[in-house]
This record gives C-alpha cells, structure tokens and sequence, in this order.
C-alpha cells in the first residue's frame, strides 16, 4: 500500500499537478482584475465592488470547508498533488472521491485496502480522469445549442424557458 504513496506524494506528482492549479489561480485573478474594471466602466464605484467581493469571500468560506475536510479523505487516498490539482479544476470532493473508488474496483480493489497498489492508484486515477470528459462534450456542442435555441425561440419564446427548466430539474 505504501508503494503507490510514495509516487502519488513525490515530487515528480507536485511538478505534474502544480501547473494546472497555477493555471487555476491566474484565471481567478485576472476575472477579478476584469470584473473589476468592467465594474468601473458601468459606474459601480471600486469601494463597492471591494464590498461585494468581500461578502462573496465570507459566504464562500461555509460550501469550501465542506470541500476541504472531503479533500483531506481524498489525499490520504490518492495523495495530496492529485487532490489539490481536481479540486482546484472540478470543486466536487464527492464526486472526486466516487470515481477514484470505481476507478478502483474497476481493477479488483478499493480505496484504502490492502490490496490497494499502483495498478488500483492509476485506475482511480482514470476514473477521476474520464469524469471530466463529458464536459469537452459540452464545450463541443455549446455553438450547436446556441443556433437550436435561436430555432426554438423563433417558434416559440417560451418554449426555451420551458426546455431550461426542465432541464434543471
């Protein structure tokens, strides 16, 4: 069990995860810097907008410990590059920690067994890959959804309220 410990924790693992969470906070940095500047064009005053971010910084701090405490299982499960390197793209511990387990019984094992080896590592660590795919699917099909839209609200407007709605149910 230590054997796939030492490879998820080593070095090689930081260097492999660190440029995508370094990817992940410069996006964030430069949307505030936008929405900043964008505020500033449409007169919202630069005091104010410290303001709504700051209240956005406090009622996120409730939904993120959640996240941490299940990204604290997921390290001790695949290590903790890995863990920084979902949560900092996906945010859904859960989720993360449900694929790394099927990924992991895909090959006869499970989180935290005995039995749990690099074969059974690098499995959850396809599981935790391939539940990401299904958003390149979206990203591939968003221009597609924008000309249907068009169609369906030319037919009928409320018709789209309606397939948005139910939807999201």
């Amino acid at each position: 069990m230590s054997d796939y410990l030492s490879i998820a924790n080593s070095p090689i693992m930081w260097l492999s995860c660190f440029p995508l969470v370094l990817l992940v906070l410069c996006q964030a940095v430069l949307y505030t810097r936008r929405a900043f500047a964008t505020a500033v064009k449409m007169g919202i005053s630069k005091s104010d907008c410290v303001k709504a971010f700051r209240a956005g910084m406090i009622s996120a701090i409730g939904p993120s410990v959640a996240v941490f405490i299940m990204m604290v299982g997921l390290m001790s499960a695949v290590g903790s590059p890995v863990s920084w390197m979902r949560l900092s793209v996906m945010g859904a511990a859960a989720g993360e920690m449900i694929n790394a387990g099927l990924g992991a019984q895909a090959v006869g094992s499970a989180l935290g067994a005995a039995d749990f080896g690099i074969r059974a590592y690098a499995a959850a660590l396809w599981g935790m890959s391939l539940f990401s795919v299904a958003w390149i699917v979206v990203l591939v099909f968003i221009p597609q959804m924008n000309k249907v839209q068009v169609k369906v609200e030319k037919y009928d407007k409320n018709l789209m309220t309606l397939i948005s709605t139910a939807s999201m149910l």
